[in-house]
């Protein structure tokens, strides 16, 4: 014999309670002073006084606490560039997220001017897309595209600039700490 239990609650009521938030589970991360980046510290600039204020950086995250570590970050600069990453598995699929990338953003482009470029990431040398994307709208913005693996750790990066990026000139001090353009 099955028995079987039944409750229910009806409520006269037809307004709408209010949101209860669940803050354990995600949180936004940010640092003016220091950020990591495969498993080593860097400092952030923080000289906000220029008009450039390309000295004027924050790192920024969203975090999850069903990961065990960071999965990827955000380094801004105001002056209107920034390097995203995203860890992983394998350098093979950092490879892919950057094709996949360059791949969807060109259907949604107006014009796509490319060229690969060499720079050197923490020390290893890679090979990088360059492009310059112009929007429907004429807006034009700037990325270069490229992965490696880094301290053991695979990784997918995107620095992307409202100005072109031609020399280690054209990057802030806190990209230059990461990032030579040969």
């Amino acid at each position: 014999m099955n028995l079987s239990f039944l409750f229910a609650q009806s409520t006269t009521s037809d307004s709408i309670e209010k949101p209860i938030y669940d803050t354990t589970t995600t949180f936004h991360l940010k640092s003016k002073n220091s950020f990591y980046f495969c498993s080593k510290l860097y400092k952030i600039p923080r000289d906000c006084n220029n008009k450039d204020q390309s000295n004027c950086c924050v790192f920024e995250k969203d975090v999850y606490s069903s990961f065990a570590s960071l999965e990827s970050g955000n380094l801004n600069c105001y002056n209107g560039t920034s390097l995203n990453w995203t860890y992983a598995n394998n350098e093979t699929s950092a490879k892919q997220n950057t094709e996949s990338f360059v791949s969807q953003v060109e259907k949604q482009m107006k014009k796509i001017v490319r060229s690969t470029i060499k720079l050197s990431i923490c020390g290893k040398e890679v090979d990088a897309f360059k492009g310059s994307f112009t929007t429907n709208q004429d807006y034009t913005f700037y990325k270069i595209l490229f992965y490696a693996t880094i301290n053991g750790q695979s990784v997918y990066l995107q620095l992307s600039s409202i100005n072109e990026i031609k020399s280690n000139d054209d990057l802030s001090q806190a990209f230059r700490q990461l990032i030579s353009i040969k």
